[in-house]
């Protein structure tokens, strides 16, 4: 491979990593913060991808269209926590329940159809980057993770984020200062799917096309990059936690992209597409051992899930 198929190559990962970490931060959000296992992500993602296309499509603009589209992911995530607190359903059959019922509201949303592309609609992107200049893409993803990293490091440093990270780590305490844990509970996997939904709604305009199954695979490869970006990230403060979330994103489609890229005949008669799965499989291995024989320890999930 030459010097300007790396460079491509470079530039790619970058690009779907800066883009699929919203993914990675909103997962994180309900993981590592609430230390709740969401597993609704499959379903707000596309949710609000579904609701962005709708609404481009009813001549709304793209940046209300947006937020159209992580508002929907904030409801599923209350849908989610609903189930758990008062339905009494358990953390993660909750998050599968709502991926499920969002999965057939989304095909109601585009028409009975699996998936819609945009016709004679301007996205967000055709907008702020006529030329589709895969540089120029790259800045917009870049100002939108820092102003979604600059949102986080602000929010946790309020009292409702003080809440939200007391309750991952004690409940008791919260109620102790004489809070309720259930209404904590509403607020963050809202906070946290709406970041789901916003990264959603994103990718469908950046995509110009709505599929049901753009989110399949991505709740692994966001534990993948989740785990990445804290083995090789020593966070301190959640500005840094975030950082790595992007870090790892990044570092984890480098990985898939070196799997899939065409480098010989010899190659790829070694390797195959689908081992991208048995990849993410070890990437979520891998940075395990390692932190654990760095610190002799290392929980990846908590045992009360």
């Amino acid at each position: 491979m030459d010097l300007n198929g790396l460079a491509n190559l470079v530039e790619t990962v970058v690009l779907v990593g800066l883009l699929y970490s919203f993914f990675t931060v909103g997962l994180s959000v309900s993981f590592r913060v609430l230390n709740y296992p969401d597993l609704t992500l499959e379903g707000s993602v596309i949710l609000g991808g579904a609701i962005s296309f709708n609404a481009l499509q009813a001549g709304i603009d793209p940046t209300t269209a947006i937020l159209a589209g992580m508002l929907s992911g904030g409801l599923a995530g209350l849908f989610t926590a609903v189930q758990y607190l008062y339905l009494k359903v358990s953390k993660l059959l909750s998050g599968i329940i709502t991926t499920a019922i969002v999965y057939s509201i989304n095909i109601r949303l585009l028409g009975g159809r699996a998936n819609a592309r945009f016709e004679d609609i301007d996205s967000l992107f055709d907008l702020v980057n006529p030329l589709h200049s895969q540089i120029r893409d790259i800045l917009i993803f870049s100002v939108m993770i820092v102003a979604l990293i600059s949102f986080f490091a602000l929010f946790f440093n309020t009292k409702m984020g003080y809440m939200l990270r007391i309750l991952g780590d004690n409940p008791s305490f919260l109620v102790a200062l004489g809070n309720n844990p259930k209404h904590v509970t509403l607020i963050g996997l809202a906070v946290a799917n709406s970041v789901l939904g916003l990264g959603g709604a994103i990718m469908v305009q950046y995509k110009s096309t709505c599929d049901v199954n753009m989110s399949f695979g991505l709740l692994t490869g966001a534990l993948a990059a989740m785990v990445i970006g804290e083995s090789f990230v020593s966070a301190k403060n959640m500005w840094q936690y975030m950082i790595g979330s992007v870090f790892g994103t990044i570092a984890y489609n480098f990985a898939v992209a070196l799997v899939l890229f065409s480098w010989s005949s010899n190659y790829e008669k070694l390797v195959m597409a689908s081992d991208v799965r048995l990849l993410t499989g070890i990437l979520l291995i891998l940075p395990t051992l390692l932190k654990r024989a760095k610190v002799g320890k290392y929980l990846l999930f908590r045992s009360d899930w």
